[in-house]
């Protein structure tokens, strides 16, 4: 067994049902009846998580039992910000357990019953897969009360909620990405894409490209190099969200100036990276729109001082 590898040789799981409280009731089992919490969950989406209040009691005895032979992942999230953020993580982090086991299927579970409405609906689904060697058809999710028999679980690469392990980082540098001679110090904008985060981001974007930072449109590069120009860079800026988390895959990155509201996520990924954060956050506009924020001149005047006093 390799370390860090438990292994159940049962495994209950109740699946998601419904969201009260802010929490989706659902559960993992052993065979003796006991209460798992095997993976930390990294993020929440709108605060629901798939293992929910500890009233949940043990299940009885399920109809059915899967003998298969697993291989336990966490959770999976489809779309494509979280996925970079968690589900990616948690493929590279049983990498090495699939290849020690490739006959084992990969065992997920699910943030929300409606999820599954959602996976593999995505192109970045099926590039990553590719790059890891995975197929579809090896991957499990928990939809209904059942034992899965014979499951491995690897150590997680998550500490807490939005803490990240350190050695995670070492795997995702790993990933087989393409390299380009890009820019050094990139804005990723928003402003051609349908859901702006700052106000009047053209005006922003004319104080980063004075402080000779490039602006680009991650929506318009394909996947590969969206990932390369992470390779390259060492400051990076834009409106927090989705773009601004592919700092995860920057073994470069020196800086990082989040514009909007605060995200303990981002803030997560630059920790873990030894990135600089810099968040200078805004006013917001709109209870409508509550992620549009308008962000002072000065404030990400200071926050480009900042990154260059180093």
């Amino acid at each position: 067994m390799e370390d860090g590898v438990r292994h159940y040789p049962i495994l209950f799981f109740i699946p998601p049902r419904h969201m009260r409280w802010g929490y989706v009731r659902s559960g993992v089992f052993d065979g003796k009846g006991r209460r798992l919490e095997l993976w930390p969950i990294l993020i929440s989406n709108g605060s629901r998580f798939p293992v929910g209040p500890r009233k949940i009691q043990p299940p009885a005895e399920p109809r059915e039992r899967f003998p298969e032979g697993y291989i336990y992942a966490g959770a999976y999230y489809p779309g494509f910000g979280h996925f970079i953020t968690e589900t990616l993580v948690n493929l590279v982090a049983i990498a090495p357990t699939l290849r020690a086991h490739p006959r084992r299927r990969i065992l997920f579970v699910l943030p929300t019953p409606g999820t599954l409405k959602r996976v593999f609906k995505g192109s970045h689904e099926d590039y990553f897969f590719e790059k890891l060697g995975i197929s579809r058809d090896q991957i499990v999710f928990v939809t209904r009360l059942a034992g899965y028999e014979d499951v491995l679980v690897p150590r997680a690469p998550f500490e807490r909620k939005f803490t990240y392990c350190s050695w995670i980082t070492k795997a995702l540098d790993r990933l087989e990405m393409p390299r380009i001679d890009g820019p050094k110090k990139v804005y990723l904008s928003r402003s051609r894409w349908p859901k702006p985060r700052v106000v009047d981001e053209g005006r922003i974007e004319g104080m980063f490209r004075d402080a000779g930072y490039e602006i680009v449109h991650p929506q318009e590069l394909p996947l590969d190099e969206q990932f390369a120009l992470m390779r390259n860079l060492t400051d990076l800026a834009g409106p927090q969200g989705t773009a601004l988390h592919l700092s995860l895959y920057s073994p470069s990155a020196r800086s990082v100036i989040s514009l909007g509201w605060k995200s303990p996520l981002q803030a997560g990924i630059c920790q873990v990276r030894g990135q600089r954060f810099l968040d200078p956050r805004g006013m917001m506009v709109s209870f409508r729109m509550p992620r549009l924020r308008r962000v002072s001149d000065r404030a990400v005047r200071r926050a480009i001082e900042r990154v260059a006093e180093g």
